[in-house]
């Protein structure tokens, strides 16, 4: 028979090859003000071969990786990966002045493919009181006159006077 026969050279053995798969490329933070971070983004990574997954490290890169962090959050990805199982990266951007940031996210690990990695891009706008004038930033000066049992307050070019009576007793 032209089908039949034949001998399975490999014993029926299985190689055991993790294969991990994130579930983003690529993520973009927009509009977030500087000084401030944002809420974290969850990532997805999981193990589709069949064999476990060894993770050696999940690590940022690029020009502005300062800017971003991975941080810890439930299911967080540990150093193994079970077949079939799926564990969480959580990234979070703190912009330290407005511009356009950008970094990468790389975990590497024993897969078939031995990194994998997410472009991270961030627009930073302008964070609280950016873009105050010193006047109304810094306040007011206050200004107490013991002698005259006057209180002067020196706001954004104005001043106002409150009079009081100190106790004598």
């Amino acid at each position: 028979s032209s089908c039949g026969g034949g001998s399975n050279s490999g014993g029926g053995q299985q190689n055991s090859a993790p294969i991990a798969s994130l579930n983003a490329t690529s993520y973009a933070f927009n509009g977030q003000m500087t000084g401030t971070t944002s809420a974290a983004k969850l990532f997805s990574l999981v193990n589709i071969g069949n064999g476990p997954l060894q993770i050696s490290s999940i690590a940022l890169s690029g020009t502005n990786a300062s800017s971003f962090a991975v941080t810890t959050g439930a299911n967080a990805c540990a150093s193994t990966l079970a077949v079939g199982q799926t564990c969480s990266i959580y990234v979070t951007f703190n912009p330290p002045a407005v511009a356009n940031c950008s970094a990468s996210v790389t975990v590497t690990d024993n897969s078939v493919m031995p990194t994998q990695s997410i472009a991270l891009t961030g627009a930073a706008t302008p964070g609280p009181g950016a873009n105050q004038t010193p006047d109304t930033r810094a306040a007011a000066m206050l200004t107490l006159l013991t002698q005259a049992e006057k209180l002067q307050l020196v706001q954004g070019g104005a001043t106002t006077t409150y009079n009081y009576t100190v106790p004598r007793g």
